[in-house]
C-alpha cells in the first residue's frame, strides 16, 4: 500500500518559537519530509516529533533533529525514518538562529 497525505503545509518560522505543524490523532506509521532549501550559512532549525505511549501520558520528544546551515544539493530535503504512534503525534520546527526562513512539510501515514 503506498503512503498517503495526511497532512501538508509551509511554515514561516519566528526566532525560537516552536510551531506546531500538525497533530495525528490516528494510529499510523508516521514518516516526515521538511524542504531545507530556503536555509542559509549561519541558520539553526530543529525538528521534532512528539507522541504518548498511552493517551494519559504527557508528550514526550521520539524524534529530534537539527539542521545547520544551508544543506549540500545533495541534501535538500529532511526525512525522518517511520515512526509508529498508536495515540497521538505532533510534529514542530523551531528555527534558533538566522532570518525566518519558509519550510515546507508534510507528513506520510504508511
Amino acid at each position: 500500500m503506498p503512503p498517503i497525505l495526511i497532512a501538508s503545509g509551509t511554515q514561516t518560522a519566528a526566532a525560537n518559537s516552536q510551531h506546531i505543524l500538525t497533530t495525528v490523532t490516528s494510529p499510523y506509521s508516521l514518516i516526515w519530509q521538511v524542504t531545507k532549501t530556503n536555509m542559509a550559512s549561519g541558520d539553526q532549525t530543529e525538528l521534532r516529533m512528539y507522541t504518548k505511549v498511552v493517551s494519559s501520558d504527557p508528550f514526550g520528544v521520539v524524534f529530534y533533529e537539527r539542521l545547520n546551515n544551508a544543506p549540500s544539493s545533495n541534501d535538500m530535503i529532511g526525512t525522518g525514518l517511520p515512526l509508529t504512534t498508536v495515540n497521538v503525534a505532533q510534529f514542530t520546527l523551531q528555527q534558533n538562529s538566522g532570518t525566518g526562513r519558509s519550510y515546507t512539510w508534510s507528513v506520510l501515514g504508511i
